[in-house]
């Protein structure tokens, strides 16, 4: 689950941003939906899609945005069928690993503008206390960022719970 201090982040980031068209893959309980939906909300055009293979969020209360479509799926299968829509910024919160992140960025290129902005979630700077190199995932889009399609870096967010549940104290905060 992402904390509220990430979840406000990405909602400040979509604001600042200027994005109204915004694409979630990875929903979960829809914590981080609800504070991007709270930034476009009102929004001439605002619209976003969110996806989940496993979700666990609520139904009925999310069912009363109407700019809001979710979508039940394996998200590089639910990617093709959005094709002809442009989106204006991506949260990633999906599998988390490099093979399948390749092909979700392989089929969100049609989906986005030169600027979209991505934002990835999880990307912890080493695994656990007792093997501190970076997780391949990390490692990955860091060197995307050295690219020339590319710009970006990590923002650091606080510590979450279930890195310390999983790796004990000392998780760097």
């Amino acid at each position: 689950i992402t904390p509220p201090e990430t979840a406000e982040l990405i909602e400040a980031i979509v604001r600042a941003t200027g994005a109204v068209k915004v694409l979630e893959l990875g929903t979960c309980t829809g914590f981080t939906a609800l504070h991007i939906l709270r930034a476009i909300y009102g929004k001439p055009g605002a619209r976003l899609v969110t996806i989940d293979a496993r979700p666990a969020h609520d139904e009925v209360f999310f069912a009363k945005y109407p700019i809001l479509q979710f979508v039940e799926g394996w998200t590089p299968d639910i990617l093709k069928t959005l094709h002809g829509e442009t989106f204006d910024l991506v949260f990633i919160d999906s599998d988390h690993s490099v093979e399948h992140t390749k092909i979700e960025l392989a089929a969100l290129w049609p989906l986005t503008r030169a600027r979209s902005v991505f934002l990835f979630h999880d990307l912890p700077e080493w695994q656990t206390p007792a093997a501190r190199e970076a997780v391949p995932i990390r490692t990955f889009l860091l060197n995307k960022c050295k690219d020339a399609n590319w710009q970006g870096g990590i923002v650091p967010t606080c510590e979450q719970l279930d890195c310390l549940a999983a790796f004990g104290a000392g998780y760097p905060p």
